[in-house]
């Protein structure tokens, strides 16, 4: 791998790891003395810190704070916003201990996240017992209202088969809406990329 990254004309950065850590290597081709040079950089803690960041806002937020962009406002004309939450969950979590409550809760957290992976939108946040989705928020993405629409639908079907560890049934409500919004990233800690309007009112 030295050898051809030596040789590559666009580029001669790669990356190993090796004990649980990550590199990056630069090759520098000494033609001179017929050798090759290395140059190791330790990036785990960096690859870290973007994994981190892209697990809070989305990919291209993401790019936009890194490029030092301080002040990110967007409007979008045609997004589609879905909150979901969890009926009586209020009452569920009184009368239970809180690891089982939160282990609960998160099982079905994780079920809507692998469908939000699944039909390529955007988690933005949850709030308590309700979860909050967004598609149409990238140029390309013209058909984000349906994919939001399917993932609504496939919310409550995985449900209806889900049981709590003492066989408790659930049933969560969903709203849906589509129209223009503003979304944003604001604060200095624990900040999101977030969104308002009557879109987002009307769908919660």
């Amino acid at each position: 791998r030295l050898e051809a990254a030596a040789a590559n004309p666009q580029g001669n950065t790669i990356e190993v790891e090796s004990d649980d850590r990550l590199f990056a290597l630069k090759v520098v081709s000494l033609y001179e003395f017929d050798s090759i040079n290395v140059y190791g950089t330790d990036i785990t803690a960096a690859r870290e810190v973007e994994r981190l960041l892209l697990n809070i806002l989305p990919a291209s937020i993401a790019d936009r704070l890194r490029g030092g962009e301080r002040l990110i406002a967007d409007r979008f004309e045609e997004m589609a916003v879905l909150f979901a939450d969890v009926v009586n969950f209020t009452p569920f979590a009184l009368s239970r201990p809180p690891g089982q409550v939160v282990a609960v809760l998160n099982s079905v957290f994780s079920i809507f996240d692998e469908l939000a992976d699944e039909y390529g939108l955007e988690k933005i946040k949850t709030i308590g017992d309700a979860y909050m989705v967004v598609g149409g928020i990238e140029e390309e993405d013209t058909d984000g209202p349906e994919r939001v629409a399917r993932m609504g639908l496939q919310m409550i079907e995985r449900l209806r088969a889900f049981r709590t560890p003492s066989g408790d049934e659930l049933q969560i409500r969903v709203g849906m809406h589509v129209g223009p919004a503003i979304g944003g990233v604001i604060g200095l800690k624990k900040f999101i990329y977030d969104f308002w309007g009557d879109t987002v009112n009307t769908a919660s």
